[in-house]
């Protein structure tokens, strides 16, 4: 059995592996009473709002500020202070106060500013004070309520306004009120809403009804509580709430279903079910503390656990087994309070570096002091220790392999100090020895072979101090050793080649004592060494370039070579025993760096460098990085997860970039790309200010608040001695903790003082002063936030201003005294002059009253002269501004009635137009359509066919005319908008023949066009469609039969040319001189008797010049004319497809276009034309009757109604109609769920965008012009059908119940939704069908088939069979129940009848698809 147990042990190791190379190298940092704690239990824990870090403990209360801790406690001589030791809980309002929670203390408000104590404590005769002097738990909401939990008395509301207790206790019966009167846990979820744990149940408060829902476990049944006694409730970044019990272990509480899932924490073999308190790391680990079993590191992600538990003499590990809380700061660093352990902190960046180091019992390193690492051709690395021989460490498996001297055994290494270890191009391993020589080793076989020194042995080994192995990039190995030079390995005769220091030969090695040996790219052995600095090696002369220190700059800082690393650029980084040294191999000149530059230590031990121009250096003391480009060093600690400060010689730059280094206490290991500095500012404040080495009272005569809270300080000049205490709230190794402080108005410059936080000052003279603090950021920069402090001293009296002033007025008074006594006699002396000068100067005076008098008189009349002057003006401007308006309205009503006269002209032409040119064709129309009427049995089919030519080409002149007419009343009424585009000149040309190909046709006229394919004109479309139409119809209207007419452009310079050249009747000169004006149209019919309005050449200026162009004509009468239009071109061409063979449209069924399959689409649809026209309805039952069955209504009403009855496939609806015109209609039938899968086609005569925009907005699916062209409305109904045909597609295909993408509107995805959902609800009944269905959705079966069909292609009994078989495929799948549970689970009557419509649905049968199924899963 304990075999077994061990087994299981070494199993669970390998397995949780991977989760230790991230959690398992986890450090604790201790903090306890010989740091100032009060006491080793910590039962609470809270960083404040200014970065205080505050710990509750069984004796008092502690403020830490990451070097001292102040401790608060009762003081019996002290009525504001607390009122019990022993803390429990702490929390911090909104206005930065805290409130403590004591045993038998009550509860105790501390106000940080004044260090001041409020007590609230349990009275006997105040029933709304607090309820219990015995607190165990606090909280603050998001509303800084402050509630208060009991040991026995229930739970505490503080009301802040009227300050007494709003109580909640457990009242029996009472389903609302709270489990139980014992609180043990409070929380506040990311949703406000309060949860309150006791020892009976979990309580959620309901804010409304004041009441709160329990939790609890009564019956023992699954997904509830299994233990009632809560201890926390937490929320994790997830908003996953998870709840830790006192014996039940951990759950986690689904809100939605209101029930609790049990999670397992105990594999690590203990009973991890008494749980004392949660917290989460900023990776989102969930870190849980227990009672007696110390602490847990749960991933819920991967449903990983890592344990932690104490051991002895263990400085970095946890502390105690009983976690009583964990609190995570601002920076997320962890927190823990222990029993009897103190605190234990975990630092957020301890993680950049991995530790392995001997742990006794374990598989682990076999000594901690580290002196060789290697990494063979296979992954693993040898290890090389101080007394512990070699490991071998398998990375993959995590599993460590020692290798030993054995006494007497020549098949064990030859000693455990290894300080050198490689491995030949033959897999073997060398191990160099302190002073027991060199094992050449096969870890496969376990054959060995030693060398030893052995002077009488010619070529052996030259010393036993085997202090370096290196093999170059020729597989050659070549051996250190200190004192006896270098040895080159010879594999022929196994013998070795000596090179050694010859003192007269300066081109010899420079000392026989090796430590460290390199190569670099052009093949140069690169050696350092103890005493002699470096040495060159060329291997093809074999002689030696050496560097030694010297005196002065450009030398080597010192002559103990331990590290030789080379940098992508040539450059050679040396470590020595005093700096950092870079050596220009080319010319020579070497750097150095030293730890007053930033280095860590000035002993160099170990250098490797990575990609990105990085150095990672090992010294005696701490860790550098140094940034090759910034020239900058970044120093860690063990606070950042070293194995310890002092590093050995011993690293290796893994094949996949993994960097190790070796030191005391055992190796490290990082990924050089992963070690960043986390950005952090932390805050600065003062923490203390003494006076003549004491320290200031609170609420003295000089500090009347906390120094961190104060602003300005002001003393007496007496108070000479003062000192100010600072701290960044930055909880890492105190040496990385760095400051400097400015005096403003005493110091010139900043004050670097390194790691001491206080700064004193003596005999300042009285005045102003700032003292400015700043400190390090967390990546190591100087930060810009500043701590600031305002200082005034006072100045003794004889020094004070007013002192001063007092000394000025006497001496003043003094001078005064005698000045004014002259004065007295002066002034005397000046009274006789002035009554001299008063009576000369009264006789002046009256004579200037007499002067002054006559000039205002003079003046008065002046102004009486000007008044009447400004008034003349103002009546002369007042009649000429009249004369103007009166000749203004003349010219108003001028033009007015020249306008008038214009529009009654164009008035009595447009009629005269009406009346004689449209009288016209619309009598020869009536009268031939009469004719035919009356003889239509008479007539032979050339005769008809005839007289049915004669309507067309009357009806074709009727819609022209009203075409121009329309065109001409928009320029009129300057009503039209030009809209100008990019437009291409080709692509015109072709559409207006294409609509006048057959005119020209009957006449026999060649036709011809040379346009260039990349012209382009800048203009309205529709205007210039009308121009090109019009100029060419009037160019075949006057040619005569056989003629010819040609086209062509030509580019001019900003504008493009097209002429229009015929071979017609042509004009006279008069006649061209009144072509474009309506007043003066002298009408003549075309070459064929086409009759004309003169409307067309007036539209087509008129549109012309709207958009910028112009027209002229040019014509011989009896030889033709030639129309020339200019028009601006547009910048970017636009390349037309040319079509070839204009004119040869060809004429083709359209039905035989659309092939079997839309025959077969087509047939027994059902057409619904709404229309106020009989003849147009009339028009489209004629065009359409052959494929589709065609219902019709006469207006918007009407049509609604035999909509909803007959359900047509497609509606043909005109725009305007009365009692509901079309639009109207169109939104109706889109807003009803009858009726809203119908498409609709809007036709109509007004074809301008806001009429489309109306049809659209009213839900149209296509709107079509008037009038329609038969094969475009047939092609547009067509479309409709087969996207139906699609849609039943997909449904067919799909594997969900209805596919999501298809372009429903939202008020059928509703409705399908609505009878999906309702279907699904019902599954399991057989006897689900229409009926119930028609009852859900108010609708006839008629209608719902129709909308059943139009959406899904599916009768309603198929589409529910289809959710029924597509459900038993997903219950298949999932295995849990067999066939015919299956039947009967999705509303199938028997097994066999979803057996036969399973096969019909899928092609094999239900057992076929389990067996295929698990055919599948096995592969």
């Amino acid at each position: 059995m304990r075999t077994g147990y061990c087994v299981f042990l070494v199993i669970l190791h390998f397995i949780s592996f991977p989760a230790f190379t991230q959690i398992g190298n986890t450090r604790f940092a201790h903090i306890g009473i010989d740091d100032g704690l009060s006491q080793s239990t910590v039962r609470c824990m809270l960083q404040d709002r200014k970065g205080f870090m505050w710990f509750g403990t069984r004796d008092g209360l502690n403020k830490y500020d990451g070097y001292n801790f102040i401790v608060y406690k009762k003081d019996p001589l002290k009525s504001r202070w607390l009122n019990s030791n022993d803390i429990k809980s702490i929390v911090e309002d909104k206005q930065e106060k805290l409130w403590i929670a004591t045993w038998e203390g009550g509860v105790n408000v501390l106000d940080p500013k004044t260090e001041i104590f409020t007590h609230f404590k349990k009275t006997e005769k105040a029933s709304q004070g607090l309820s219990s002097n015995n607190v165990e738990c606090l909280l603050v909401d998001d509303e800084d309520n402050i509630w208060i939990g009991t040991y026995s008395d229930g739970l505490d509301l503080f009301d802040r306004q009227k300050n007494y207790f709003i109580h909640f206790k457990n009242r029996g019966d009472d389903s609302g009120s709270i489990s139980c009167n014992n609180i043990t846990a409070m929380y506040q979820d990311s949703d406000k809403n309060i949860w309150v744990g006791t020892t009976n149940g979990l309580n959620l408060f309901n804010k409304k009804n004041q009441s709160f829902t329990t939790f609890i476990n009564e019956t023992d049944t699954n997904n509830k509580l299994l233990n009632n006694k809560i201890k926390f409730i937490f929320e994790d970044r997830r908003k996953n709430l998870w709840i830790g019990t006192y014996g039940g272990g951990l759950y986690l509480f689904d809100r939605e279903k209101k029930s609790f899932r049990t999670m397992k924490l105990s594999s690590n073999g203990l009973d991890n079910r008494v749980l004392l308190s949660m917290n989460e790391d900023h990776n989102g680990n969930l870190w849980i503390g227990t009672e007696n079993n110390g602490l847990i590191v749960f991933n819920p992600e991967k449903n990983s656990h890592t344990y932690f538990l104490n051991k002895d003499n263990n400085p970095t590990g946890i502390s105690s087994n009983t976690i009583n809380t964990i609190v995570r700061d601002v920076k997320g660093n962890l927190w823990i309070g222990t029993l009897n352990g103190g605190i234990n902190q975990v630092n957020v960046e301890a993680g950049k570096f991995n530790h392995y180091k001997h742990q006794e019992g374990q598989n682990s390193l076999s000594n901690n002091i580290v002196d060789a690492i290697y990494e063979d051709a296979k992954g693993n690395l040898w290890i090389g220790t101080d007394g512990g021989g070699i490991d071998m460490f398998d990375k993959e498996k995590g599993v460590f392999k020692n290798y030993r001297h054995l006494k007497n055994n020549k098949h064990s290494i030859a000693g455990d100090y290894v300080p050198a270890v490689c491995q030949d191009s033959k897999g073997f391993i060398w191990a160099g020895t302190w002073g027991e020589g060199m094992t050449v080793f096969n870890p496969q076989t376990n054959q060995y072979k030693q060398y030893r020194y052995n002077p009488s042995v010619r070529g052996g080994l030259s010393h036993d101090f085997v202090f370096y192995i290196f093999k170059d990039s020729q597989n050659r190995i070549w051996v250190g050793t200190y004192g006896g030079g270098l040895n080159l390995y010879n594999p022929k005769d196994e013998s070795f080649i000596y090179y050694q220091n010859e003192i007269n030969n300066p081109e010899s090695l420079s000392s026989n004592y090796i430590l460290t040996i390199n190569e670099d790219k052009k093949g140069r052995l690169l050696i350092g060494t103890d005493g002699g600095g470096l040495s060159i090696l060329d291997p093809v002369t074999g002689r030696f370039e050496n560097y030694r220190h010297n005196e002065g700059k450009g030398f080597l800082s010192n002559n103990s070579v331990g590290s030789i690393w080379e940098d992508k650029n040539g450059y050679l980084w040396l470590g020595t025993n005093y700096g950092l040294n870079k050596l220009n191999p080319i010319t020579g000149v070497i750097t150095s760096y030293f730890a007053q530059d930033g280095l860590a230590n000035d002993i160099v031990t170990a250098i490797l460098g990575d990609k990105y121009d990085n150095l990672w250096i090992g010294t005696a003391r701490g860790f550098s990085k140094f940034n090759i480009r910034t020239q900058t060093f970044t120093n860690f600690t063990i606070a950042d997860g070293l194995q310890g400060n002092e590093f050995k010689a011993a690293r290796c730059l893994s094949k996949n970039g993994m960097m190790y280094f070796g030191g005391t206490n055992g190796f490290n290991v990082f990924d050089p790309s992963t070690v960043k500095t986390f950005s952090y500012t932390p805050p600065l404040i003062f923490t203390g200010f003494e006076i003549f080495n004491k320290e200031a009272p609170i609420n003295g005569e000089i500090l009347t608040e906390n120094i961190n809270t104060v602003k300005e300080i002001t003393i007496s000049y007496k108070e000479s001695v003062i000192t100010f205490e600072f701290a960044a709230l930055n909880f890492v190794d105190k040496q990385k903790k760095q400051y400097a402080y400015k005096l403003v108005g005493f110091d010139k410059e900043w004050n670097y003082i390194g790691v001491k936080n206080s700064v004193s000052y003596t005999n300042l003279d009285p005045g102003e002063y700032t003292l400015n603090i700043k400190t390090l950021n967390n990546d190591g920069h100087w930060s810009d936030k500043l701590a600031k402090i305002k200082l005034i001293i006072t100045p003794p009296v004889w020094k004070t201003w007013w002192f001063r002033l007092m000394l000025v007025i006497g001496g003043s008074s003094c001078v005064l005294f005698v000045f004014y006594r002259r004065l007295s006699a002066v002034r005397q002396r000046n009274r006789q002059l002035e009554n001299e000068v008063f009576n000369r100067t009264q006789e002046l005076k009256k004579i200037n009253s007499d002067l002054l008098h006559s000039s205002h008189r003079v003046k008065l009349q002046n102004e009486k002269l000007e008044e009447y002057n400004r008034e003349i003006l103002d009546k002369s401007e007042e009649i000429s501004r009249q004369q103007e308006h009166i000749v203004y309205q003349n010219q108003e009503l001028e033009k007015t009635v020249k306008e008038l006269e214009s529009s009654n002209h164009t008035k009595d032409r447009f009629f005269s137009i009406l009346a004689h040119d449209l009288k016209n064709p619309v009598a020869a129309l009536s009268g031939i359509s009469d004719l035919v009427r009356s003889k239509i049995t008479k007539l032979n089919q050339e005769q008809l066919s005839n007289y049915i030519n004669d309507i067309h080409k009357s009806a074709h002149s009727v819609y022209n005319l009203l075409i121009n007419l329309l065109d001409w009343a928009q320029t009129q009424n300057q009503t039209i908008t030009c809209n100008p585009q990019r437009l291409n000149v080709y692509e015109l040309i072709i559409k207006a023949n294409d609509l006048l190909e057959q005119q020209m046709k009957r006449k026999l006229i060649r036709f011809s066009v040379q346009i260039d394919p990349s012209h382009t004109i800048y203009a309205d479309e529709q205007m210039i469609d009308t121009v090109i139409r019009n100029i060419l119809g009037n160019c075949i209207k006057f040619t005569a039969a056989h003629g010819e007419i040609s086209i062509e452009s030509i580019d001019r310079q900003d504008e493009i040319l097209i002429r229009f050249k015929d071979t017609g009747i042509g004009m006279t000169e008069e006649r061209m001189k009144n072509l474009f004006e309506i007043k003066k149209q002298n009408l003549i019919e075309g070459t064929d008797g086409e009759k004309g309005t003169g409307l067309g050449l007036v539209v087509a200026k008129e549109f012309i010049e709207i958009n910028n162009g112009s027209i002229n004509v040019k014509s011989v009468l009896g030889e033709g004319s030639v129309f020339t239009i200019g028009l601006p071109k547009a910048f970017v061409n636009i390349k037309a497809l040319v079509k070839t063979g204009l004119g040869k449209v060809p004429e083709t069924n359209l039905l035989s276009d659309l092939g079997e399959l839309t025959h077969l689409d087509v047939k027994g649809r059902t057409i619904l034309v709404v229309d106020d026209s009989r003849e147009i309805r009339n028009y489209l039952k004629l065009l359409l009757s052959d494929m589709f069955s065609v219902v019709e209504a006469e207006n918007g009403s009407e049509g609604f109604k035999v909509a909803t009855e007959v359900q047509p496939d497609v509606i043909i609806s005109d725009m305007l109609m009365p009692v509901m015109n079309g639009s109207e209609f169109c939104q109706k039938i889109k807003n009803n769920a009858s009726t809203s899968h119908i498409p609709i086609v809007l036709l109509t005569s007004q074809n301008n965008e806001d009429s489309q925009l109306s049809g659209y907005e009213a839900g149209a699916d296509a709107y079509l012009s008037k009038p329609v062209h038969k094969y475009i409305l047939i092609q547009v109904i067509v479309n409709f059908i087969r996207s139906q045909e699609n849609i039943k597609m997909k449904f067919s295909q799909s594997e969900d119940i209805y596919p999501k993408d298809l372009p429903f509107s939202t008020l059928d995805r509703e409705f399908l939704d609505k009878i999906v959902n309702y279907v699904e609800e019902h599954l399991a009944e057989p006897d689900l069908d229409h009926r119930k269905i028609c009852e859900l959705t108010a609708m006839s079966r008629t209608v719902l088939y129709a909308k059943f069909k139009s959406l899904t292609g599916q009768g309603v009994h198929d589409f529910i069979k289809s959710i029924r078989l597509k459900k038993s495929i997903k219950l298949l799948q999932e295995g849990r129940l067999n066939i015919n549970q299956v039947s009967y689970e999705v509303g199938f009557n028997t097994p066999s009848y979803f057996s036969k419509s399973f096969v019909k649905q899928y092609g094999m049968t239900p057992t076929e698809y389990v067996t295929r199924l698990k055919l599948t899963t096995k592969i």
